[in-house]
Parts: C-alpha cells; sequence; structure tokens
C-alpha cells in the first residue's frame, strides 16, 4: 500500500508539472509578462520538495 502511495503522489505531482509548464508555453504564445515564469519555477521547486519528503515520510513507515 505504501508503494501505492508513493506512486500517487509522484503521478499527480508529475501531471501538474506538466500542465504548469504547458500553460507557461501558451501564456508565453500569447505574450503575457514573463514575470509568470519565476513564480512556475518556484512552484515546481515547492512541489519537489514536497514530493521528496513525503516520500522519505512514506518510507519510514510515518506518514
Amino acid at each position: 500500500m505504501k508503494a501505492f502511495r508513493i506512486f500517487t503522489v509522484s503521478y499527480y505531482l508529475l501531471i501538474t508539472c506538466v500542465v504548469l509548464l504547458t500553460l507557461n508555453l501558451l501564456l508565453g504564445l500569447f505574450a503575457v509578462p514573463a514575470a509568470l515564469f519565476p513564480l512556475l519555477l518556484i512552484l515546481l521547486t515547492i512541489m519537489f520538495v514536497a514530493d521528496a519528503y513525503f516520500q522519505g515520510r512514506i518510507r519510514k513507515g510515518t506518514y
């Protein structure tokens, strides 16, 4: 069951990352100000850190 949780968390994070990157490309095509790009990078970083944190807790059995 723990492996399923790890897979589920990673799977949703992967989908979210792909959606954010696609959205960023679309916004770039429509010449939206580039101030959104650093925000998306920060969101991606937070998601990867959260993913690593929860996977570590799941491996230890505390989640």
